[in-house]
């Protein structure tokens, strides 16, 4: 992280970087997950399509807004305990982190119960359409985010 600081990189490139590795993962796996659940019916595939879509509008932004929070380095020594024996959790991230989980079950459970199951899906749908067209506003904040996050993460990636 201290290096990537010191370099002639704008936050915005930093940002879209990241965002377009999660939009490459989720296009692979959607794709995949819709082919494979195609065997169980078209309401499956809304799912997974519309689940994507979340993925991409929302859940992609909400993890790259987590990261601006996040000060415990990834230990890649697997034989320490879980986690690497540090505090990776901090209650920033769990309270960003929960919107991902609770969000588009609600969104779905809202349409499903007062419409009908492809209403669920077609409303958590058009919610990631409606984040990936307002990306420029959202990358803005993220990146104030990460602004206004950059001396204290430096300051705890430095420590050992």
């Amino acid at each position: 992280y201290s290096f990537m600081m010191c370099q002639n990189i704008e936050y915005k490139e930093y940002i879209k970087s990241k965002w377009f590795l999660v939009v490459i993962g989720t296009v692979i796996s959607t794709f995949l997950a819709r082919f494979i659940y195609s065997f169980l019916g078209a309401e499956a595939v809304y799912a997974v399509l519309a689940g994507g879509l979340y993925n991409i509008g929302v859940n992609g932004y909400l993890t790259l807004w987590a990261g601006a929070f996040t000060k415990t380095p990834v230990d890649l020594d697997s034989s320490k305990m879980a986690f690497g024996g540090k505090k990776a959790f901090n209650i920033k991230t769990v309270l960003i982190s929960l919107p991902q989980m609770v969000l588009p079950i609600a969104l779905f459970s809202l349409g499903n119960h007062y419409y009908s199951y492809l209403t669920g899906c077609l409303i958590v749908g058009f919610t990631g359409i409606l984040g990936i067209l307002l990306k420029e506003q959202v990358f803005n904040l993220i990146i104030k985010a990460y602004k206004s996050e950059k001396y204290s993460t430096l300051k705890a990636y430095k420590q050992t």
